[in-house]
């Protein structure tokens, strides 16, 4: 029935609720310039940086089972995180 509605399965994108698209849009046409400028008359180059963490024991996705059996997926116990850092110029 779903799919007869046009519906699919999709893994969803998350955004933050709290984003208003009306600062996002003032920053990039007065702020950013101001930032550039900035960062030209210093001969200095821009960067974003991101930083996210994962850890082992983390499930976000799913698997297929018969209805009324759980599926369970077998792990040594053993558990580590991984912090990560990236960043990227205006030009990629």
């Amino acid at each position: 029935m779903l799919a007869q509605l046009g519906l699919t399965c999709q893994k969803p994108l998350w955004r933050a609720y709290q984003q208003d698209g009306s600062r996002v849009q003032q920053w990039l046409k007065h702020e950013y310039p101001r930032i550039r400028a900035a960062a030209k008359r210093e001969n200095a180059e821009i960067y974003f940086e991101d930083e996210s963490g994962v850890r082992s024991d983390f499930h976000s996705g799913k698997t297929w089972a018969p209805k009324g059996e759980t599926p369970i997926v077998r792990v040594t116990g053993q558990r580590f995180s991984l912090n990560m850092i990236c960043a990227i110029s205006p030009r990629g």
